[in-house]
């Protein structure tokens, strides 16, 4: 009987779906070359192929085939394309792509996932979980492209608690940046003990380990995520090429079989990151992880999300309810912004000053209504939010329509007009009147729109029953309750008082940003954790500031004297039981910190609860003290009172000047 295998030389051909599925039993690493019948396998790459198979001499865990797209059905995505593709498969599952002959991370692929297999047989190492590869047929969708043109590496970067507290952090990242890195995510953050030791596992027996974990788990570090390409061209061989294929004189009447030399540009293999921290001599500041296995592992411990956000373009941007849309329908329009998918970073009310509410009103400035609006907005609250989406400035535009309600008016007229005498035609309702006479509630459109619907209604041969009562429809009538349920803010929440729209949306991500640092300036205060707090219960507080949106700026482990604890309770040194303050800080160190978001001072304040525990459980049963606290002196947290108070406290005990606040409203 023939062989359902025909070795070429290096590579095994797959040219059918079962010696696919053959092919999937290989123990090891299979190294998988897509190629089209009508253009071949990639020649380029098999010189490197059998380097590898002589220097690595892994017969029993190392394959090389050729797979005809063509003929497989699994492979039915890649079909009617030029361009190399190679798949890695692991023991039966493909883990990785590569699109394109790309030599050198043909290379380090195969030599990483070879050194792996050796160390998991040797014991030394757990075998890693990687996902599955999934193949989609981008033919099927249109427009869509689901190819990888690389497989992209990521790098895991801790800054050191030593390197941030001497504002060294910020030295390395612009160094990382200038050097070609880019940094992708970051987080500042101090690590628990298990985190610490899940990272560092290569450490764990080393004699000092303790004295470094306690180093970690006490100061503030950053995490970075950090990619980078493998390779850069020579840019004096690009040049020396392209003179090369200039001058180059090209055959006249080639033959068939002859194949005209391009000329060779290499690739330089940039430096790791490890290498170029090392070069740099900051190495000692910043712990790096590259292995991918190990990389993915932490991206879901510290950015959970990370590889789904990264395709998308979240925004943010400022949005404003007018006073009469926020004094009568602020929920109805809370409700709409969250199930519209947006999520309210931050609010505030306000009542704008006359120079607020000019810049925020800058587009009707031409509009003779234009001074009454300005008494308007100056005249009473409005509230202010910070709202994030994907794409979400000009999501929040289109959700809040026109910029008045007559531009609204025009716009909307004809759309529903014909919206709604078509869906009439075709769906029956139920109301008081006459069985089977269509009835449709349009109290939410214009009287110009309802008088245009029942005209093409009857011209269509309908007759309708215009209702502004609440409707009961039939299962089937959503199609038209939902085209009306899209109607904008401008619209929905028109008012008689001026013709404009109650809401209000940044121009763009700069005008946004710039807006949003006004209305919601970054403030700083001091907070401290005290000693009776276990490790664990410190994870847990940090936790719950880290979801309250603060910003962890500085973190210091310290033992509070009387000098320093003097600092921090200045106004409280003359009362009777400060003494026993100063005996409770004395028990062990404190975890002091300052929180940087905006009005700190206030929802710091907030998240700690009353000062005495009992009460905290009763009127704020989520907050810090009623989870932590343990008695009056011993309540877990202290933070700044007011804005004085945070200043001399933050410039004495971090030895750092503080800005004025910039808070002015």
């Amino acid at each position: 009987m023939a062989s359902k295998k025909r070795e070429v030389q290096l590579q095994t051909v797959i040219n059918s779906q079962s010696l696919w599925d053959e092919m999937l039993l290989n123990k090891g690493l299979t190294v998988i070359d897509v190629y089209q019948a009508w253009c071949g396998p990639c020649k380029a790459v098999q010189p490197l192929l059998r380097k590898l198979k002589n220097e690595l001499n892994e017969d029993e865990i190392l394959h090389f085939v050729v797979a005809e797209a063509d003929n497989i059905v699994t492979l039915q995505p890649f079909r009617d394309k030029c361009e190399p593709v190679f798949l890695f498969s692991l023991n039966g599952k493909i883990i990785a792509k590569i699109q394109g002959a790309n030599a050198p991370l043909i290379n380090k692929k195969v030599t990483n996932l070879i050194n792996e297999e050796r160390k998991i047989a040797a014991g030394e190492m757990v075998r890693p979980q990687y996902p599955e590869l999934v193949f989609i047929d981008s033919s099927s969708e249109a427009g869509e492209s689901h190819d990888e043109t690389v497989e992209e590496y990521c790098s895991i970067a801790i800054i050191k608690p030593e390197a941030v507290f001497s504002t060294k952090a910020l030295e390395i990242k612009e160094s990382i940046i200038k050097a070609g890195f880019a940094i992708e995510a970051e987080d500042k953050r101090v690590f628990t003990e298990g985190q610490v030791k899940d990272f560092y596992s290569r450490m764990q027996d080393q004699p000092d380990f303790e004295e470094f974990l306690s180093l970690m788990t006490t100061g503030l570090s950053y995490v970075l995520v950090i990619s980078q390409e493998d390779e850069i061209l020579d840019p004096q061989e690009v040049k020396e090429s392209q003179v090369e294929m200039e001058t180059k004189e090209p055959l006249e009447y080639p033959e068939e079989s002859e194949v005209i030399p391009i000329p060779k540009v290499t690739k330089k293999k940039r430096d790791s990151l490890q290498e170029y921290l090392e070069r740099q001599h900051i190495s000692q500041f910043c712990d790096v992880e590259e292995n991918m296995s190990n990389v993915n592992r932490f991206l879901e411990i510290f950015f959970p999300g990370f590889k789904i956000a990264k395709g998308k373009k979240l925004e943010k941007t400022l949005a404003l309810l007018r006073p009469d849309l926020f004094q009568e329908k602020k929920d109805d329009v809370l409700t709409i912004i969250k199930d519209e998918g947006f999520k309210i970073l931050l609010q505030r009310q306000i009542v704008l000053t006359e120079e607020e509410a000019q810049t925020l009103c800058k587009e009707y400035e031409n509009e003779p209504y234009f001074q009454n609006i300005i008494e308007y907005m100056t005249s009473d609250t409005s509230l202010l939010l910070v709202l994030l989406k994907e794409n979400g400035l000009q999501y929040w535009k289109q959700l809040m329509g026109p910029r008045t309600i007559n531009e609204a008016t025009e716009y909307h007229a004809e759309r529903d007009i014909m919206t709604a005498a078509d869906l009439l035609c075709d769906h029956q309702f139920q109301d008081n009147g006459p069985l089977n006479t269509p009835t449709c509630c349009l109290a939410s459109l214009t009287p110009a729109a309802q008088a245009g619907v029942a005209t093409q209604a009857q011209s269509a041969g309908t007759f309708m029953k215009v209702s502004t009562a609440p409707l009961a429809v039939s299962s089937n009538s959503h199609d038209i309750a939902g085209s009306f349920r899209n109607i904008d803010l401008c619209v929905r929440f028109a008012t008689d008082r001026l013709p404009i729209n109650q809401v209000y949306g940044s121009d763009s991500t700069e005008i946004a940003e710039r807006e949003i640092q006004y209305f919601f300036p970054p403030q700083d205060t001091l907070a401290v954790i005290k000693p009776h707090v276990t490790r664990e219960q410190r994870e847990e507080i940090l936790e719950l500031i880290r979801e309250e949106g603060f910003e962890l700026s500085k973190v210091k482990e310290m033992l509070l004297t009387q000098e320093k604890a003097n600092i921090i309770y200045f106004k409280i040194m003359a009362k009777e039981f400060y003494k026993d303050v100063l005996e409770v800080l004395s028990e062990g160190p404190s975890l002091v910190l300052i929180l940087t978001r905006w009005n700190a001072i206030a929802n710091w304040r907030r998240l700690m609860g009353p000062v005495d525990p009992e009460e905290a459980k009763l009127l704020s049963p989520d907050s810090i003290r009623a989870k932590f606290g343990i008695t009056i002196l011993r309540n877990a947290v202290h933070g700044s009172s007011d804005t004085y108070e945070s200043r001399e406290t933050i410039s004495k005990i971090f030895e750092e000047p503080v800005p004025e606040d910039p808070e002015k409203k």
